[in-house]
């Protein structure tokens, strides 16, 4: 059946957007035609339809409104980068307090895709996302995916959380080209899951799989342990990030190739990795994006904080928003050599709010303190799951869960190791647990700063229990 699905799948799907869907067809086009324009073109066009969607703002968005006025930024915003600059940043916390507010009038709620923060940088919030924004959306993530070989015929799996399934005509479609993605809610798979869930994505010959990285790389060793095998040609990671090591176990497990997705809940796909992986290229048919040091660029190689104009989505304003994440930028002049002319950032270093304090005041953020999670990652022999919390400057708490009796023995040379790479002063303490479960959104965070730890959602182990794990 998959290769007259691989016929009557894009047969189906381009006649759904001649006809019922012509929204996705000219959106198509429209990207499509933009991919190919140069880099100047593109830097130009997003910046142009940020300066117009944050003028837009201003007109249907009281809070926005409220925000610029404030800062005393001059309406209408004329399209100059010093003036753009003027307009203070939105963060989370300011929209947190009364999402409401920000909303454009009227918000037509049953016509709007509601999506929310996951809540890893603090009270997850309600955002609405209008339906040209998510037309857009799914067309940047075909494009995004046919860039790796994806087709639409494709069988597709989800890791992160059991959706409503597709309705009206999208399941009519879907449904006859059996199509319909296989979703699975990350936060309620365990390694005792595996063995299923993996005969589920066998029987449907699964050849797209997406999901939260650290819910890969558990499925990942238990699969290698169990020697289970299951081929997916495509894995895209999403909502976390990802380690050169955890790549590589996903990789030797599905026997695939792992593309890493860099996004956000209330502003979905904003980069990509192509089949290159030199970097994430930048969607600029759909976003204007700055790295910031403070109120200052930084400069191709300097590491500075994602803030986005997602200028597509008319239902909230997105000007300026601080995403939380920390990243490096490719020089302009670098050029990738998939072709593709769209910007690329260098690396997602990971969340802002993830920083640690060394005894002598030094930050170090989660990437550049990836050492010590490479080390227990690659520890997954006697280490099944575990969780850093940073108890003061130089004191860090392990909670582990032990995969066989004597898991205990080798934490002495775990920590050595974890010292010798980390190179910075610290102490580490070990707290057995029977479990970490899942954060409410369904990731699985493995290190909290020092500032974020509430102590709260762990499941400590019983002193009088020794039953193997």
């Amino acid at each position: 059946m998959s290769w007259l699905a691989s016929l009557l799948y894009p047969t189906l799907q381009n006649l759904q957007r001649h006809t019922s869907r012509r929204d996705f067809l000219l959106e198509e086009r429209l990207q499509k035609k933009l991919r190919s324009e140069n880099l100047a073109f593109l830097q130009s066009y997003s910046f142009s339809q940020a300066v117009k969607y944050a003028n837009r703002m201003a007109q249907l968005s009281p809070g926005f409104r409220r925000h610029l006025e404030a800062a005393g930024v001059p309406l209408p915003i004329p399209e100059d980068h010093d003036v753009w600059s003027r307009i203070p940043m939105m963060t989370k916390t300011q929209i947190k307090d009364n999402p409401e507010a920000w909303y454009t009038v009227p918000v037509d709620a049953p016509a709007l895709h509601w999506t929310s923060t996951s809540g890893s940088t603090g009270q997850p919030f309600r955002c609405p996302i209008d339906q040209s924004s998510m037309t857009a959306e799914i067309i940047a993530n075909e494009l995004n995916l046919k860039a790796v070989g994806w087709r639409p015929h494709f069988k597709e799996a989800v890791f992160k959380v059991r959706g409503n399934p597709p309705q009206g005509m999208r399941r009519v479609f879907r449904t006859m080209m059996g199509n319909i993605p296989l979703m699975y809610a990350s936060r309620q798979m365990f390694p005792a899951s595996v063995p299923g869930v993996i005969e589920e994505l066998r029987n449907a010959k699964v050849e797209l799989l997406r999901g939260y990285p650290t819910t890969l790389v558990m499925f990942a060793i238990e699969m290698l342990k169990l020697k289970i095998p299951c081929h997916i040609p495509i894995i895209v990671t999403i909502g976390e990030q990802l380690t050169a090591a955890g790549a590589v176990t996903i990789e030797k497990a599905f026997q695939g190739k792992v593309y890493r997705d860099y996004g956000a809940s209330e502003a979905q796909h904003i980069a990509f990795e192509c089949r290159k992986q030199d970097g994430y290229h930048i969607d600029l048919t759909r976003y204007y994006l700055e790295l910031m040091n403070g109120d200052t660029p930084v400069k191709p190689g300097e590491t500075g904080e994602i803030v986005i104009t997602a200028f597509r989505n008319g239902a909230m304003p997105l000007v300026r928003y601080c995403i939380g994440d920390l990243a490096t930028m490719h020089d302009d002049n670098d050029s990738c050599p998939c072709g593709s002319p769209l910007p690329r950032l260098g690396e997602v270093l990971g969340r802002v709010v993830r920083v640690t304090l060394t005894s002598e005041g030094k930050q170090i953020s989660e990437f550049f303190f990836h050492s010590f999670v490479l080390v227990l990652n690659n520890a997954h022999e006697h280490i099944a799951r575990y969780k850093v919390l940073q108890k003061d400057r130089e004191i860090y708490e392990v909670l582990w869960v032990p995969r066989h009796e004597r898991a205990k023995e080798h934490l002495t040379e775990i920590e050595l190791q974890i010292l010798e790479k980390a190179n910075v002063p610290m102490k580490i303490s070990w707290k057995e647990v029977e479990d970490i479960p899942p954060d409410p959104s369904g990731k699985r965070g493995s290190f909290v700063p020092l500032a974020y730890d509430s102590g709260e959602g762990y499941i400590k182990k019983p002193k009088d229990d020794n039953r193997p794990q």
